[in-house]
């Protein structure tokens, strides 16, 4: 048995007629694969696939000005700390100094969270649980509250 004649019955190598040799299997552009007669099936796959181009998604709209704005004396402005967190509850806390507040989002309502009265620590950061039940609060000299 020959080389030429072990490939020719070989079951990956699709057999194509004479006016079927330009037809290309995969196709990489937005304007589809070519229409084949007996594809139809095919055709309804790449389509659900490929959805048209003159389909758009919506647009999200986003404000120009701020709904509210955090300005409170006190609010640290460094870089490196994590004064505002949003918990998955919609309550806001906000570290000012050795002070933490939260805002309820639902009520519009802040309250103070808790005041660490100590001059000599100040708050680094805020961080609610996933789940928004916990709040923790770490402060510079490395404890966490």
């Amino acid at each position: 048995m020959d080389y030429t004649s072990m490939i020719e019955g070989d079951r990956y190598i699709p057999q194509h007629g004479e006016n079927q040799q330009d037809i290309q299997m995969l196709v990489f552009r937005q304007n589809g694969v070519p229409i084949v007669a007996g594809t139809k099936k095919q055709n309804v796959l790449y389509k659900c696939i490929n959805p048209s181009s003159s389909v758009r998604k919506a647009k999200r709209v986003y404000s120009k000005s701020p709904h509210q704005c955090v300005d409170a004396p006190g609010l640290l402005a460094d870089y490196y700390y994590n004064i505002l967190d949003w918990s998955s509850k919609h309550l806001v806390a906000v570290a000012i100094m050795d002070k933490v507040y939260t805002f309820d989002a639902a009520t519009s309502a802040s309250s103070l969270f808790k005041d660490f009265n100590n001059n000599a620590i100040t708050i680094t950061s805020v961080k609610f649980s996933k789940d928004g039940a916990y709040l923790a609060v770490g402060a510079d000299n490395g404890f966490i509250h």
